[in-house]
């Protein structure tokens, strides 16, 4: 007798990562779909410098998951920047980190510019205190991402990969000080494809050019380096603006797997636990939630499906939190108007990550309303209580509680 083939979400893995992707570029501070645009440089790149499809498989989903680690260091960020976010941003996503003098002096120019000198004084002096320690934070970053990896189904190949993503062809990188050739192929490719597609957002190709140029061997590995600047015009050929989610999911190598039933709920409860360790007391919270509310949901005698989804809906449902800076939700005092509408904006991220495809577009309509209340006075719609479903009254419920 043949055996049951399990049965099939609608939801592909690469679509899954997708999003995933999505909250990674909130919870660092960079730009919406800056890890799809990289991905599409990686795998350009690749296919120029010839690498097989397995290799190609692994850039691909490497550059999609290189900053999945970004809430095991945000404590540390905060603490350092304040909105770290922001800084992030607005000028220390462009420095080259093994560079100590542009470092410094981009810290001196930019860090608390336009405050009262006295506070900025401060502000410098707290980071230059906690520099080292958030330089440090660049091997939890990569342990989140590796296991990050490994519960969503990749191999040990793409784990070790994620290990090295802040090593530098010069060996001055982090955390192990590993170099040229001895790092991972997939991490010198999404090097190279995740500054060009910041300087290409701020400057053109050019600007993205310039940079590569500037940072063959030290940062780069000068062979890919030199590929990439020969072959610049069909890199940035597929890179465009438009389409972006369409072009990466064609642009995925190899097999195109869907996901099984069992396997989104796994992945939904990794993502879950990748969620939770933005703040130091929501570790296990949206695992709660999601428990929670499925008990009740088979309680009232909601069927099956409804229950499957108020479940999911649970362990998604605070992944838009991620896009929040950490000083915010750490803040111990009240919080100021405009602090109180970006922890709004947290539910909007959660619709917004989850969009697409429409498995997950409707977790997402569904975790999106986790503040929404009876009398209208939730976010961020602030819909009426004839509005709000069975599923979202106990997804608030479920979280409040």
């Amino acid at each position: 007798m043949l055996a049951a083939q399990p049965r099939l979400s609608g939801v592909r893995l690469a679509e899954l990562i997708m999003a995933l992707s999505l909250a990674s570029d909130l919870g660092i501070g960079i730009w919406d779909e800056h890890s799809l645009r990289t991905c599409l440089l990686a795998v350009r790149l690749g296919e120029v410098c010839g690498l097989d499809e397995e290799e190609l498989r692994d850039t691909y989903y490497l550059a999609l998951l290189r900053l999945a680690g970004c809430t095991a260091d945000v404590h540390v960020a905060a603490a350092a920047l304040g909105d770290e976010r922001q800084a992030r941003r607005d000028w220390l996503g462009t420095l080259d980190w093994g560079n100590a003098p542009q470092m410094v002096g981009a810290i001196v120019r930019h860090h608390g510019a336009g405050r009262p000198l006295v506070e900025r004084g401060r502000m410098l002096v707290t980071l230059f205190t906690h520099l080292s320690a958030l330089l440090d934070t660049a091997e939890a970053h990569c342990e989140v991402a590796a296991q990050l990896a490994a519960r969503l189904g990749f191999g040990e190949r793409l784990q070790s990969a994620l290990g090295q993503i802040f090593e530098r062809w010069d060996g001055r990188g982090y955390p192990g000080k590993v170099a040229g050739e001895t790092i991972a192929l997939p991490v010198r490719i999404a090097q190279i494809a995740h500054d060009a597609a910041i300087f290409d957002r701020l400057g053109g190709i050019e600007a993205a050019l310039a940079v590569v140029r500037e940072r063959s061997g030290g940062s780069y590995d000068p062979r890919l380096a030199h590929a990439f600047q020969r072959a610049a015009p069909r890199i940035f050929a597929t890179s465009g603006v438009e389409a972006t989610w369409d072009a990466v999911l064609a642009a995925e190598p190899g097999r195109r797997s869907e996901l099984s039933e069992n396997a989104l709920d796994t992945d939904a409860e990794a993502i879950a636990d990748y969620t939770d360790l933005k703040l130091p007391f929501t570790f296990g919270h949206s695992r709660g939630v999601a428990a929670l509310a499925a008990s009740a949901a088979h309680h009232l005698g909601l069927s099956e499906s409804e229950r499957i989804t108020v479940h999911r809906a649970g362990l998604l449902h605070d992944v838009g939190r991620v896009g929040v800076a950490t000083g915010v939700w750490l803040k111990p005092g009240p919080l100021t108007d405009h602090e109180r509408e970006r922890v709004r904006l947290h539910t909007y991220y959660t619709e917004r990550i989850l969009a697409r495809p429409r498995v997950l577009a409707g977790l997402g309509a569904v975790a999106a309303l986790h503040h929404e209340r009876l009398d209208g006075s939730g976010y961020h719609r602030g819909l009426p209580r004839a509005m709000l479903p069975p599923s979202a009254r106990l997804l608030a419920a479920a979280d409040v509680y």
